[in-house]
């Protein structure tokens, strides 16, 4: 089976549950329940409705640290809304994107 994961990249009004979601582990929570998802076309990537953008990837390699694992993709597709858009180009002032 192939193996999948998504890229979701949520804007400012996201930022209380990014911050829950940044501290605590897939492992032991399985935060694709704690959203409502949606499915691209590889079919079993969960991505996150409410984030202004969403990429699916193919799973290449994962690098084992002490601390976490690191997951190396392809991107496959992006999701954006069309109201994130100007000139069909992501509009990165209407998406207010954060990063950490």
């Amino acid at each position: 089976m192939l193996q999948t994961f998504s890229v979701n990249i949520p804007s400012v009004n996201m930022l209380k549950e990014t911050d829950y979601i940044g501290h605590v582990s897939g492992k032991t929570v399985d935060k694709a329940k704690l959203f409502e998802n949606f499915y691209g076309s590889l079919k079993n990537a969960p991505m996150i409705e409410d984030c202004a953008i969403n990429m699916e990837c193919e799973l290449i390699q994962v690098l084992d640290s002490k601390s976490h694992e690191i997951s190396i993709g392809s991107f496959v597709e992006t999701y954006c809304d069309d109201t994130y858009l100007t000139n069909g180009k992501v509009d990165l002032v209407k998406v207010q994107p954060f990063f950490f």
